[in-house]
């Protein structure tokens, strides 16, 4: 493959692994706004007993370590695609020695991103979701217990 049809493989692969990156960073922003909801009609129902106060806090707690984990794999991810993102746009200018291990590093960043990163962030995203679905259904459950009995 000449460098023309490989950089346009790898730009195909990129726009592939953004298309996931989005993906996953508008759930996980769904998902804070759902658990924001969730703890604006906790806050308007004031106050609660310890033992419900105890479940919200724990819960928002797992619901926090699962986000910190996707933020920290977000940002090692955002590094990595930058960097093959300004790779491919030096490439032209490389050494064909050069351009060839450039391109062959790039290549498998992409292929180990969209293959294992991108479904370990999809995990993390999930475990977010749970984490603040069990939250808004208990906080939905104490606050019309009518409703969800």
């Amino acid at each position: 493959m000449d460098l023309y049809e490989e950089t346009r493989d790898l730009k195909e692969m990129m726009i592939q692994w953004n298309s996931l990156r989005v993906t996953e960073a508008y759930r996980c922003v769904t998902f804070t706004a759902q658990q924001n909801e969730a703890l604006a009609r906790w806050r308007e129902h004031d106050p609660h007993n310890n033992a419900d106060e105890h479940f919200v806090e724990h819960r928002m707690a797992r619901a926090a370590t699962a986000l910190a984990e996707v933020i920290e794999l977000q940002e090692r991810d955002d590094a990595s695609f930058i960097a093959c993102g300004q790779t491919l746009e030096t490439v032209a200018a490389m050494a064909p020695k050069e351009h060839k291990k450039s391109l062959s590093q790039v290549r498998r960043v992409c292929e180990g991103a969209v293959r294992q990163d991108m479904r370990y962030y999809a995990t993390l995203a999930s475990t977010y979701q749970h984490a603040v679905k069990e939250l808004a259904e208990f906080i939905d459950e104490r606050l019309d217990p009518d409703t969800h009995g």
